[in-house]
């Protein structure tokens, strides 16, 4: 009898270790679990299976986020200009407090130049009485843990350029300027791109909205000339003639050896358009114009993958996207994907040649010369009822892949980061 009772003991517990076994989820959830903070998912309401990403949530924020990628990485801080953080080559995220001297009042617009020893920050502060708004240019510097007011009143377009150097273009003034913001040298420098171009009125009427450099020195352009025509500017150093290249006779004794050029020397100056070259210096710059392109198209982003490879993403009315691709001195409109939805916001470009193209309500990428394929958000990642996604901006460097985005729910709403890897240990803002 005593036997027959624990046989049946024995039966019960194995049935019940089953039951247990055979309710256990397969599936696991990409990523890191949700943040404590959040809401439990409810058990009755959830959202069909999403698919797979590549892409996993690095940085978790309750505000907005202002994201920008710069050569070398990306920065991302906080709307409320509280927290800051940054990620250099394949690095993890590392994140602390703002640091100091930004103004109490205005906006962080974003931020450019290259990790780790460039970081300058684009501001706006807020019109005052009679004063109007103003774009104050700032510049980090790391060992004071503040940022140092560079200018009063500017927006220029800044990139890492050549041998080393940060580049900046504005045509605030109404004529394109351009010049070398780091380092620093008392004479503009030969190879700097120049208001004169091919186009004699568009050069009068230039208005730069964007701008992509290259390490072996081509700068390119994307912006409006005269009513409204969308263009893309080209500088580049042309060939030189075999008469140039021939070997230059040796300086007799007692001659003195050309002078190098030389931008290094004295640290930070100049306050907006101050010490910008003037129109005759620097190398001519070729207009594109895009013929076909529709009046006051809408710029986006400018990517640069070779000498003679560029691409341009616009948005017409704001709404429907437009995609050029600069192939030597031709433009030419590129095909979209089929089921693109939601405004264009952001492109950027691998290091393997790999487009990736963000709107409000999507991510594609397009391997060369392949099609473009659709990349699922890592909805996974937040197992929540109800979940939507919108895309705002993206950076792609070295293997590297960025988004900014926002996930909202039924139940919760975070600003994040994402990335092509996870994260050791996800960044999580208050």
């Amino acid at each position: 009898m005593r036997r027959a009772l624990l046989s049946g003991t024995a039966l019960l517990f194995c049935l019940a270790l089953a039951a247990a076994c055979g309710n256990k989820t397969e599936d696991k959830a990409e990523g890191p679990a949700p943040s404590p903070s959040a809401p439990a998912p409810s058990a009755t309401a959830q959202p069909p299976e999403a698919p797979p990403s590549p892409l996993a949530v690095v940085l978790e924020s309750k505000a907005p986020l202002v994201f920008s990628g710069v050569g070398g990485g990306v920065v991302v801080a906080d709307a409320d200009r509280k927290l800051l953080a940054t990620a250099a080559g394949g690095g993890e995220l590392s994140a602390g407090a703002m640091p100091e001297a930004l103004p109490a009042e205005g906006r962080i617009l974003g931020f450019a130049g290259k990790l780790p020893a460039s970081v300058w920050l684009l501001f706006e502060e807020p019109a005052a009485g009679k004063d109007a708004a103003k774009n104050p240019l700032y510049r980090l510097e790391r060992g004071k843990g503040a940022w140092k007011r560079f200018a009063e009143d500017w927006r220029p377009h800044l990139a890492p350029w050549s041998k080393g150097r940060i580049l900046a273009m504005s045509t605030s003034s109404g004529k394109l300027k351009a010049k070398v913001m780091e380092p620093h040298g008392d004479k503009p420098a030969p190879d700097l791109p120049s208001a004169r171009l091919d186009d004699e009125a568009c050069a009068k009427s230039l208005r730069v909205e964007g701008i992509a450099a290259l390490p072996s020195g081509e700068v390119f352009a994307a912006g409006h000339c005269s009513a409204r025509r969308y263009v893309i500017v080209r500088w580049a150093e042309p060939a030189p003639s075999p008469a140039a290249s021939a070997p230059v006779p040796a300086a007799s004794a007692g001659a003195p050896a050309p002078a190098p050029a030389d931008d290094a020397g004295a640290p930070d100056g100049g306050d907006g358009d101050a010490g910008a070259p003037v129109e005759e210096a620097g190398i001519a710059g070729t207009a594109l114009l895009v013929g076909d392109a529709p009046a006051g198209l809408l710029h986006r982003a400018l990517v640069a993958q070779g000498p003679n490879d560029a691409w341009a993403l616009a948005a017409e009315g704001g709404e429907k996207a437009h995609l050029y691709r600069v192939e030597g001195a031709s433009v030419k409109k590129e095909a979209l994907p089929a089921d693109l939805e939601g405004s264009p916001r952001a492109l950027a470009s691998a290091s393997d040649g790999t487009l990736w193209l963000v709107t409000a309500r999507g991510i594609w990428k397009r391997y060369p010369p392949g099609e473009w394929e659709r990349v699922p958000p890592p909805t996974r990642q937040y197992p929540e009822p109800d979940p939507s996604w919108e895309m705002f901006d993206a950076w792609a460097a070295d293997g590297d892949v960025w988004i900014s985005a926002k996930h909202a729910s039924k139940g919760a709403e975070r600003h994040v980061l994402l990335r092509l890897r996870a994260a050791k240990d996800v960044v999580r803002w208050p």
